[in-house]
């Protein structure tokens, strides 16, 4: 399989990087910004996108590559970053989806929330541990909708 694994990198070193085979990126605890996201938007086709801990990168960006590999997207990880409701929504494309971090975002809204925990039913595996607003009727779609979600960390 074709992938990055730049920890600790930059925009330029991703840059570098970045051709049409990739299919895992792991960019955990990079300086990368915007930029690399929506050149990785551009290539590829992604199945596993890791962006844990990286403080640079904004909802904007995120959604942006997340939008262009709805098709493909089976893992994503996105543990601390500054996403939020367009991410959520983008995600909801994500109809692949096995593997989601979504831990330590501060909320999602009610109409982000209907929207994705109806529209994974692949979903296997969800971590949202510290993060707030999760209420009974939020796990409930997730449990009648999410059919194969086997782990779920709160």
């Amino acid at each position: 399989s074709s992938g990055i694994n730049a920890e600790y990198g930059y925009d330029v070193d991703i840059l570098r990087c970045v051709n049409s085979n990739l299919t895992r990126v792991c960019v955990a605890e990079s300086y990368i910004t915007d930029i690399s996201l929506r050149l990785l938007a551009l290539r590829g086709k992604l199945v596993e996108l890791n962006l844990n801990w990286c403080d640079n990168i904004t909802d904007s960006g995120i959604a942006a590559v997340v939008t262009a590999h709805s098709d493909s997207l089976q893992t994503l990880l996105v543990r601390q970053c500054a996403y939020g409701t367009k991410t959520i929504k983008a995600i909801a494309r994500c109809s692949k989806m096995r593997v989601l971090d979504l831990s330590q975002i501060a909320e999602i809204t009610e109409a982000a929330w209907n929207t994705f925990a109806v529209s994974l039913p692949l979903l296997e595996n969800l971590d949202m541990s510290w993060m707030f607003g999760v209420k009974d009727p939020h796990l409930s779609l997730l449990l009648e909708h999410c059919p194969r979600l086997k782990k779920l960390n709160i």
